[in-house]
């Protein structure tokens, strides 16, 4: 499937470590730390990222 649609490449993360990627703005690996809230119409989540891992 990947060749039929010329597909280079996959890259599968956590939605909670991109959003704390995103406020990088060096081309370098992120060794991203912070705590990000998602708030949603019904729900809201508060996770701690250490190290570009979920807590």
């Amino acid at each position: 499937m990947f060749e039929t649609f010329n597909v280079p490449g996959l890259y599968i993360a956590v939605k909670y470590v991109l959003a704390l990627a995103v406020g990088y703005t060096t081309s370098k690996v992120c060794d991203c730390t912070g705590v990000v809230a998602d708030v949603g119409d019904r729900a809201t989540h508060i996770l701690p990222v250490a190290n570009s891992y979920v807590i």
